[in-house]
């Protein structure tokens, strides 16, 4: 592949994730949340109850930064930690009434923009850019 190719797939991804985030941002602001703190709320949101550990892993926070980021949700009473049945070690977050309220607010809200953007796309197209863009992932992803 041609170093001009591999650019302007770099310089595309990027841009589009800023523009996304950007929008996103723009539309969680009035709702008190930053990014991190959405992006947490949105994974329990669509996911359900799940470790502490597992989310600051799949959106890509370090464990400090899900110490003060939970501290900060709970205090807002958008979520509780539980802890962990079978392991006292683990600490699970789950959505409080208010915190699922809220998201069932935010979620159409931040989709909106984005569903908007792509409602022209064939159906076929989008999954098979999904499927490229995983492939990419997998194929970047650093055990």
């Amino acid at each position: 592949m041609e170093q001009k190719t591999f650019d302007s797939i770099y310089t595309t991804l990027n841009q589009t994730v800023d523009v996304m985030h950007g929008r996103i941002k723009k539309e969680i602001t009035p709702f008190g949340l930053n990014y991190n703190e959405y992006e947490i709320l949105k994974y329990i949101y669509r996911n359900g109850d799940q470790p502490i550990q597992k989310i600051g892993e799949e959106i890509r926070v370090t464990s400090g930064s899900m110490t003060y980021l939970i501290d900060k949700l709970e205090k807002n009473s958008h979520i509780v930690r539980v802890p962990c049945t079978k392991d006292g070690r683990v600490m699970y977050a789950s959505l409080t009434k208010e915190g699922k309220e809220l998201m069932d607010k935010v979620m159409p809200i931040c989709s909106s923009p984005i569903n908007q953007a792509i409602e022209e796309f064939e159906e076929e197209d989008i999954n098979r850019t999904i499927q490229i863009l995983d492939q990419i992932k997998s194929r970047l992803s650093v055990e």
